[in-house]
Formats: structure tokens, sequence, C-alpha cells
């Protein structure tokens, strides 16, 4: 196995090329089709749309990373080098939090791939300021906090230590601390939560804790039984909750995910324009954004958070920090005594 970088969303993770949820001959044309057309859009600062560079940017950087380009590409390398050059001029001042959350995530991710002595000084700037944003992760539990921010700023957290290779004491005791307040907030879900809620919990959960059996098997249910809903009206769903409903599913493995993987496929398949973008096919709503997007952004954020799901086929992730542990299911319900209903 070799070890390379999955998005956003998706997780750091391990290349597998006889993975067994590889898609069938020719779906990867999808996959391929969609990073080259949002590549020709590169401003010529690096960045990526109009109204939103620092978010878009750092989906597209991911989005390149999860397709293993590097700097030294040969298609891609000079796109992703103006790309990281692009993050280098930010300032940590003028972010906002979602910003700023998703900007320490990139830079973590990044830095695995390239070396920049520069993005490892902003690196430490804006991890101190992320920790002081949220309180030291306390303010990612309040009620008024969306489940979107709470999840990405969770993976900035996580991924800085581990990344720093477990040597930072004070980040370690905020893990501590935002993994009891998770677990209260697992045990609360009812079903009567929205699946974007349920989803990005689970998935939060899924980057927090070591040992997976910490999830309730209870959460695990009730994220199988509502998420199931969106095939029903996908385009009635917010984008972030079919992101989060597809990488957790990957994770659970299994009846989770063998159902899914034929559905959201063929759905993305059936709703990609000619041109290898998506638009259209749900809200981005949740990201709490201020401005409505143009078309072009909106273009643009579908299509990352689309094609990073599509990258599941290329790489095995449950879990960026215990890669060892991928492959073991978080929840394997005992059909005889539980009452779920499976596809």
């Amino acid at each position: 196995m070799k070890y390379f970088l999955l998005l956003i969303f998706c997780i750091s993770c391990v290349h597998h090329k006889d993975t067994p949820h590889s898609p069938e001959d020719g779906e990867e044309v999808e996959l391929i089709r969609a990073p080259r057309a949002i590549d020709i859009l590169q401003n010529d600062n690096g960045s990526f749309g109009e109204q939103y560079p620092e978010i878009l940017t750092c989906f597209s950087v991911l989005l390149n990373l999860a397709n293993n380009e590097t700097p030294k590409s040969r298609t891609y390398g000079n796109i992703i080098s103006k790309q990281i050059s692009y993050l280098e001029t930010l300032d940590l001042d003028n972010l906002t939090a979602l910003e700023l959350a998703l900007y320490v995530y990139t830079i973590n991710e990044t830095l695995l791939i390239t070396e920049s002595t520069k993005l490892l000084e902003i690196r430490t700037k804006a991890i101190k300021k992320l920790i002081s944003t949220t309180h030291s992760g306390n303010a990612l539990f309040t009620p008024q906090v969306s489940k979107v921010y709470q999840n990405l700023a969770i993976r900035a957290l996580s991924t800085s230590y581990y990344y720093n290779k477990k040597t930072d004491t004070h980040l370690e005791e905020i893990l501590v601390n935002c993994r009891l307040k998770l677990l209260k907030e697992m045990n609360n879900i009812t079903n009567k939560d929205s699946v974007l809620k349920i989803s990005a919990t689970l998935n939060s959960a899924i980057f927090l804790f070591e040992d997976q059996k910490s999830i309730p098997p209870k959460l695990i249910n009730i994220f199988h039984v509502k998420s199931k809903q969106i095939i029903l009206s996908p385009t009635e769903y917010d984008l972030m909750s079919i992101f989060f409903t597809t990488y957790t599913r990957f994770n659970l493995g299994g009846k989770y995910w063998q159902h899914w993987n034929i559905w959201f496929q063929e759905f993305y398949k059936n709703n990609q324009q000619a041109n290898g973008f998506w638009s259209n096919v749900g809200s981005v709503q949740s990201l709490g954004l201020s401005e409505k997007l143009s078309l072009n952004d909106e273009k643009l954020l579908s299509t990352y958070l689309i094609a990073a799901q599509l990258s599941v086929y290329y790489h095995y992730s449950p879990h960026t920090l215990h890669p060892t542990t991928s492959k073991i299911p978080l929840y394997q319900p005992n059909e005889d005594t539980d009452n779920i209903d499976i596809f």
C-alpha cells in the first residue's frame, strides 16, 4: 500500500488497487473530468472562485490531493503550486471562523505532500488562532454552532495533533474534552434530528475517537434509517448532508455501504454536465455563507463536494489516524436481535 491524501472532508487515506469498493470500468471518467473542468477556472493569483476564493481554493487543493496530485505532478503540478502560493498569502485576521477551520485542515493535508517553510510558520499561528476562536474547542458544542463548522474545526484540531506526532499536550487536552462533549451530543441525538446533524456528528466522531467502539450503536442505527430518505428525493437535501452520508456509509461498510454505493454513483453520473461540472443537484446553504453564491461559485462548490465523494473508490480511509484498523466497521448489528431495516 501507498499512503496518500484524501479530501474532505475527506480524509487522508491509503491507496489500494484491489479495494473491494472499486468502481466498474468507465466510472473513473467522471472523476477525471471534474478536476479538469475545475482547473481551467483558476484565477491568476492561484485562487478559485469569485466571492469566496479562500473556501473554494481550499476545497480545490483538497480535491487535487484526493486524486494523488502534488506540485510535482506532470499534469496538475503547476496548478497545485499556484494554489499553495495563494494559501501562503492569506491573512489570518481576515478569515471567518469557517474559513479558518477549513484553512488549517487544508494546510495540514498540504504539508504532508510538500515542503513549505512559510506554510509551516502559518500553520503554527493558525492553530493558535483556531484554539482561541473555538475557546479550546468548547465553543464547538454550543447550540448556535453549525454542524458543518463543528466538523471542519474538529478535522483541523485532530489533524493538527496527529500530524505533529502527538507532541502537543495542549491539543491533546482539547481533543479529550471534545470527545467527552461529542459523546454527550451523540447520546442525545434522536430520529427527529436532521440528516445533516446526524451524519456530520457521526463523521466528526470518526475523526475524534481512536477507539471507534466508543460510538453509540444507537447513533449508527438512527443514521442508517434517516439517511436512506435522501434516496427518495436527493435534490431536496443539502449537499453537505449527502457528502457526510457517503463518507460515513463508506466507513461503516458492508450493508450500510452496498446499496448506497450503487445509488449515489448512478445519481451523480446521471446529473453530471457534459463539461464535467455538477450544478443544481442540491443546496449548499449549510455552509452558512453570508452571500448567495454566484452561478460559477455554486458550480465549483457542488463539483468539489461530489468529486470528493467519488474519490472513495480509489482510497481506503475510514480513519486518517489509524489506517491499520481502516477496514474494521464501526458497528456490526446483530441481525437476530437488532431490529434494523437494511436496504
